[in-house]
């Protein structure tokens, strides 16, 4: 991973030509290495550890030279002196453990991302998978469509068929075509979505995902979750282990803690310690210190304390607020996932079986010529969408288990935030920023998946 970061981020990846059919693996090494909303953030987490390094470094001393004339009969003085502020010891820990805390947040913050981006580019590549997949099923169903279409054509010329029946196979070749140019468009934001995530939106669309299917693209992406999550209290764990926002809450906590400890220390006067030397053109000398402190008489800092005060107390129902839409979105995304579960297993296990029994044994009576090839058409032409609607099942399963990796790592999703839910299907998550998945406008688990579809 480290290698990946190590490369600029306008240094496209080698892990793909932009050319050659896109692995899953693939697409997460140039997410890792090109994705904008990623790269920004990790530069981001540099320049925060460098303002951390230095607030540990103490203030500069102060060096004064002065030389005078003089108005009369005197001597010309010629004076040297150092000073260094020293009340900054007893403030350093202040200082330090508040840019400390600030820098953690930020690591946190950054790992959210990092582990949402790796899950996005996931999701969108299973998304592209299922897509051409999609094409190529609508391109079948055109296919017996139109075939069905010139038979009935046929039987309508020799006086076997109605202009009815002519007409209705005429509608379908035409809903037919009209489905495949709607894949071929999804297909298309499919592909964009998937070169945006991984940091190549303007390269070309003439490439392949390597998995043709959404079944082997969610196998690719290893989309699967930890065992036992019916247990409630095991989920209010596992988001509390893996949520990384919340952690960063936490250091948000501790950091408002200290800006407290800062806003009390300046009651406390500063204090400017210093010594010289001073010596005239006579060659009289002496060596002086010198004191210097600001006392707290005006300004006696209270109203800073108690904006500190404020910003600690916030913090701390913000924790607590993040913790309990955590445990919302964790629970919501799972009921998702346990949905398409249910959806992808039942048109696999049972509806699908069942039309190839009926085509079986339909395709037997076609050869025995008791049925006419149309009705076998017709069956196959089912089959087909159904086989669409598994496809989707599949694709909306896999983009379940990754919404709910997002979830737990708590990037790019905001907490609390109703789980978009675009028409046609599980949208893809389009990491926009952690903050900018915050997450993108497709980011979550949609519950009006293809379950609510109707079949003919």
């Amino acid at each position: 991973m480290r290698t990946a970061f190590d490369a600029r981020w306008d240094v496209m990846s080698a892990a793909w030509d932009g050319r050659s059919p896109i692995t899953a693996d693939a697409a997460v090494q140039c997410a890792l290495a090109n994705n904008r909303t990623l790269r920004r953030t990790l530069l981001e987490l540099e320049r925060r550890r460098a303002a951390t390094q230095d607030a540990q470094l103490p203030p500069n001393p102060t060096v004064e030279f002065a030389i005078g004339a003089p108005l009369g009969m005197g001597v010309t003085p010629i004076l040297g002196m150092l000073a260094q502020q020293v009340d900054w010891i007893w403030r350093r820990d202040a200082i330090v453990t508040e840019a400390d805390a600030q820098l953690r947040t930020m690591l946190l913050e950054t790992a959210a991302v990092i582990v949402a981006t790796a899950a996005e580019a996931r999701a969108d590549y299973v998304d592209a998978a299922a897509s051409f997949e999609q094409v190529a099923l609508a391109r079948q169903d055109e296919e017996l469509a139109v075939r069905m279409l010139a038979a009935q054509q046929a039987a309508r010329d020799e006086g076997e068929s109605t202009m009815q029946a002519l007409n209705q196979a005429s509608v379908a070749a035409s809903d037919a075509g009209n489905r495949l140019m709607n894949a071929r468009a999804q297909l298309v934001v499919a592909q964009t979505r998937l070169l945006e995530t991984i940091g190549r939106g303007d390269a070309g669309l003439d490439w392949r995902t390597a998995d043709t299917t959404a079944r082997d693209a969610r196998h690719a992406c290893r989309a699967k979750l930890p065992d036992g999550l019916g247990d409630d209290e095991r989920l209010r764990r596992l988001v509390r282990e893996r949520r990384l926002d919340l952690r960063a809450a936490e250091a948000r906590i501790e950091g408002a803690r200290a800006r407290v400890s800062m806003a009390e220390g300046g009651r406390v006067p500063t204090l400017f310690l210093g010594a010289g030397y001073e010596r005239d053109m006579e060659g009289d000398s002496a060596v002086m210190v010198q004191a210097q402190s600001q006392l707290p008489i005006w300004n006696d800092q209270r109203y800073r304390i108690a904006v500190a005060r404020h910003e600690l107390e916030i913090a701390q129902i913000d924790a607590d607020r993040l913790w309990q839409r955590a445990v919302a979105d964790a629970r919501r995304a799972l009921a998702a996932l346990e949905a398409a579960e249910h959806h992808a297993a039942a048109l696999r296990e049972r509806t699908l079986p069942s039309l190839a029994s009926s085509r079986r044994s339909l395709q037997a009576s076609v050869e025995a010529g008791q049925r006419r090839p149309l009705d076998l058409w017709r069956l196959e032409q089912q089959e087909t969408r159904v086989r669409s609607q598994v496809a989707r099942a599949e694709r909306d399963r896999a983009r379940a288990a990754l919404g709910f990796e997002i979830v737990l790592a708590g990037g790019r999703l905001p907490a609390g935030a109703a789980m978009p839910q675009p028409a046609g299907g599980m949208g893809g998550a389009s990491v926009g920023a952690m903050g900018a998945m915050g997450v993108g406008a497709d980011a979550g688990p949609d519950a009006e998946f293809t379950a609510l579809e109707s079949m003919q």
